[in-house]
């Protein structure tokens, strides 16, 4: 992934750009920075570094992967920084740019090797994913949920599902039963009433 296709994707999602280092929580390739969005005044930092773990995302890569920042650093080459620590952060082999050393130079921060290349490629480790997905959606064909009166999620089959649609038509029906009956009653108390007023008037 290209310091291009980051910024793009930086972009579209908001994200900014910084020119200083200790606002700054990853590093580029070629320097740029990606902005916190740090506050001088309270010491907070707007955003955290689990925004870029979104960056591959539409890779197919989700950010709850358990590799999700072995393969962010292997795929983007982007140095983690941690500028109240004086810390940046690396996989393990990982060479840095003549800018991005600049930066942590510049910072005073050690670098420190947090995680271990991914075991898989980032194409291997798609398809993965793409076959668990594929597992899950054969698991639960046909396989609804539904959530009880004590909000607890249950797990019903298709039969079932059936069952209580079957269940909810015959009771609709007579509700609907039950309705024109009472209309029919209530239009022969009208024409009783009605007829009871009139033979009361010839009287």
């Amino acid at each position: 992934m290209t310091d291009e296709e980051i910024k793009n994707f930086m972009e579209e999602w908001g994200y900014e750009q910084t020119d200083d280092p200790n606002d700054a929580i990853f590093v580029m390739r070629d320097g740029s920075m990606v902005s916190g969005e740090y506050d001088p005044y309270t010491g907070d930092r707007g955003l955290d570094h689990n925004i870029m773990a979104d960056v591959l995302d539409d890779q197919g890569i989700p950010n709850s992967d358990p590799e999700i920042w072995a393969h962010n650093h292997q795929e983007t080459g982007m140095v983690r920084l941690n500028p109240e620590l004086h810390s940046a952060l690396v996989i393990k082999d990982q060479e840095l740019t003549d800018q991005q050393q600049s930066v942590v130079k510049g910072l005073d921060a050690k670098v420190d090797v947090y995680v271990d290349p991914p075991e898989t490629s980032m194409l291997e480790r798609r398809r993965e994913i793409q076959r668990r997905r594929q597992r899950e959606v054969s698991r639960y064909k046909g396989v609804f949920f539904t959530v009880n009166d004590s909000n607890v999620i249950q797990r019903i089959n298709k039969r079932d599902l059936d069952h209580a649609k079957a269940n909810k038509e015959r009771h609709l029906r007579q509700l609907r039963e039950d309705h024109r009956n009472i209309l029919r009653l209530e239009r022969q108390r009208q024409i009783l009433r009605r007829d009871g007023l009139s033979r009361g008037e010839g009287r």
